[in-house]
């Protein structure tokens, strides 16, 4: 993944996500890297959508990502939670419970937005959280969720 060449970082994370089993802790943390760290987008995106393919482990390091400094690989990791179903709601709920700074805790709950139950009941928790960002996050996520059973 340290290949100078787009063509074959891209291929590498792709071959990854082809190939899920086992989820080593070193090709998790080797791709995820790559979504704040490489300079080409389709690679960037690439590994997101790898990440999707580990389950919960690849979601969990997804929300990490929400902690990122880089804000596209805070809003690609963001979108790939949503996308990931119930490892992704199960991820973000975590990571909203736990993180010390305020501002993953907001990304964790717009990311939840949209994610039916899951989502909502975590979401619910935060409306008492000590940060007004969080709060508010929270509760504009769930006023905007269409159920929340």
């Amino acid at each position: 993944l340290e290949e100078p060449s787009v063509e074959i970082r891209l291929l590498v994370v792709n071959a990854m996500r082809r190939f899920p089993e086992p989820p080593i802790a070193e090709r998790l943390a080797a791709v995820a890297n790559r979504l704040d760290e490489d300079p080409d987008h389709e690679v960037r995106a690439a590994a997101a959508r790898t990440l999707q393919a580990y389950g919960h482990p690849g979601a969990l390091a997804l929300s990490a990502k929400l902690r990122s400094r880089d804000e596209d690989a805070q809003a690609r990791a963001a979108a790939a939670l949503r996308e990931a179903g119930a490892h992704g709601a199960s991820a973000l709920a975590g990571l909203l419970a736990s993180a010390e700074a305020a501002g993953v805790r907001r990304r964790a709950a717009t990311a939840l937005q949209g994610m039916a139950a899951v989502g909502a009941a975590a979401l619910r928790v935060r409306l008492e959280d000590p940060d007004p960002g969080v709060r508010w996050r929270a509760a504009e996520a769930l006023g905007r969720m269409e159920d929340l059973a």
